[in-house]
């Protein structure tokens, strides 16, 4: 922070510092943070070579950076290759940082980075000249835009410099002031913000002809530039100079600020001949250690899809046998209800098995008795937990002998199974039936059909069906899904 801090008036400090502390961190993010910064000291200086380089090594190993480093290296890039004129480079990345920014979930995150691609646009747009879609973009900032106030300034000095362009001259200076109002409230001044915002707004006064008001602005600009030894803000603002003093006829000013302008117009050339050859070879590395990365990355692709249609083949498989087995449950179950129905619902005429070592029953007792379990099958009574053979029997005026000996013969069971039988069936056939059975929890679903509690309900179950009450609903409902997808792929 102490570094950033000084970046605007010591960035030969902030250099020094940075590099120091690049040394001890060895957390990703932070050293593309701390790079970056470097980046910026050397484009305070105007060496645009170191500030490229730097820029370059915070995007190193671009793709463990988080989505806001990622950004942030991007429009640093960009910025500084439009400063050079490489407009089709720049463009690149500019057009990475907004695609990156659409993916920001955080709203105020990505509500602050639109506002930077904006002002970047507006930099791109002044570059060109095309003044008029600038101010169309000013429109499009957000209120968060209020909240950062380091952006705020900077979009300040940017409408100041499109709306001298529009010679709006009053807006201009309005801008410029604000600008100029917001650097003396810093903490620590900012030498090269106050600087460019000085040598911006002399352009003003020098439109109004006020030229000695813009002599004054430009010498308070020129001692800040000398404090931080920036060449391309030395060059403008000797040139500007030179201008006025031209205008007003001194000559012997015009010829000392020319002079100084020509020199450093050269030294600027060559400055950025270097650095455009760095910018292209910096490029280029990056192209070629992506192009490596990618034929990694589809390397490893290509080893992922294999092992990944190897295991998609063993679960299709598992998933089949797995499926198979369910629906061969289910049809177990299906195929003993259909034995259940027939077994508890015998035709009305009653077929009086002939006996062997059974005891003896009248055969007027036995058709009887029969009947009377038919109806007795045919109502819920057997659903009430306390029926036991010595009620029924109750019930049908017999004996438990008699009663017992029938269900013996003709359902080859004893009375529990019997019973038990009646109650599954009942539940089953409600849970075919109604839908919402199937929602219900099985201790509801065990208290509805006679048992007194949820284990013996599932063992009995079980035992009856080969499978639990949850695997039997689960089946059911698996099954229902599929008739609803067969209607509407009929309908369809």
């Amino acid at each position: 922070m102490k570094a950033k801090e000084l970046l605007g008036n010591n960035p030969d400090e902030t250099i020094k510092v940075g590099q120091h502390l690049v040394s001890l961190e060895d957390n990703h993010s932070k050293i593309s943070a701390v790079k970056r910064l470097v980046s910026e000291a050397f484009l305070v200086k105007g060496d645009y070579h170191n500030a490229l380089v730097y820029a370059f090594e915070a995007g190193y190993d671009f793709e463990r950076l988080v989505i806001e480093d990622k950004i942030e290296v991007l429009l640093l890039k960009s910025s500084i290759l439009y400063d050079l004129s490489l407009d089709a480079q720049g463009s690149t990345y500019l057009k990475q940082a907004g695609d990156f920014i659409a993916m920001i979930d955080d709203f105020s995150t990505k509500e602050n980075f639109e506002n930077k691609l904006i002002l970047h646009k507006i930099m791109v747009l002044i570059r060109k000249q095309n003044f008029d879609k600038s101010i169309v973009l000013f429109k499009e900032t957000n209120e968060f835009l209020n909240e950062n106030a380091d952006l705020k300034q900077e979009f300040d000095v940017v409408k100041g410099v499109v709306y001298f362009n529009l010679r709006q001259l009053d807006s201009a200076q309005i801008y410029f002031n604000k600008a100029l109002d917001f650097s003396s409230k810093r903490k620590t001044e900012n030498f090269f913000e106050k600087s460019v915002v000085l040598a911006e707004k002399s352009k003003v006064f020098f439109v109004e002809k006020n030229h000695q008001q813009a002599i004054s602005l430009l010498n308070e600009s020129l001692i800040l530039a000398n404090k931080i030894n920036n060449v391309p803000l030395f060059r403008m603002v000797n040139k500007q100079l030179s201008v006025n003093y031209l205008v007003l006829n001194d000559k012997s000013n015009y010829q000392r600020y020319n002079n100084e302008f020509l020199i450093l117009d050269g030294k600027l050339e060559q400055m950025e001949e270097e650095s455009i050859n760095s910018a292209f070879n910096l490029i280029s590395e990056e192209y070629d250690l992506n192009f490596v990365a990618e034929e990694n990355k589809a390397k490893n692709k290509l080893y992922i899809f294999l092992v990944g249609t190897v295991l998609l083949l063993v679960i299709s498989i598992a998933f089949y046998l797995k499926n198979s087995w369910k629906r061969k449950r289910l049809n177990e179950i299906i195929k003993y209800l259909e034995i259940s129905k027939n077994l508890f619902h015998k035709p009305a005429t009653i077929e009086v098995k002939p006996s062997d070592k059974r005891m003896f029953i009248p055969i007027e007792t036995e058709q009887l008795l029969l009947v009377k379990l038919k109806r007795f099958e045919q109502s819920t009574r057997f659903t009430s937990n306390d029926i036991s053979l010595a009620t029924l029997a109750s019930q049908f005026d017999t004996n438990t002998k008699y009663l017992s000996e029938i269900i013996n013969k003709h359902y080859e069971d004893n009375f529990n199974t019997y019973i038990n039988k009646l109650r599954i069936n009942y539940i089953i056939e409600k849970l075919k039936s109604d839908p919402n059975y199937i929602h219900y929890k099985i201790s509801y679903l065990a208290e509805k059909c006679g048992f007194s509690s949820h284990s013996s309900f599932a063992t009995v179950f079980k035992t009856i069906t080969g499978i639990t009450p949850a695997t039997f609903i689960e089946l059911l409902k698996e099954d229902l899904e599929k008739e609803k997808d067969e209607e509407v792929l009929d309908e369809v």
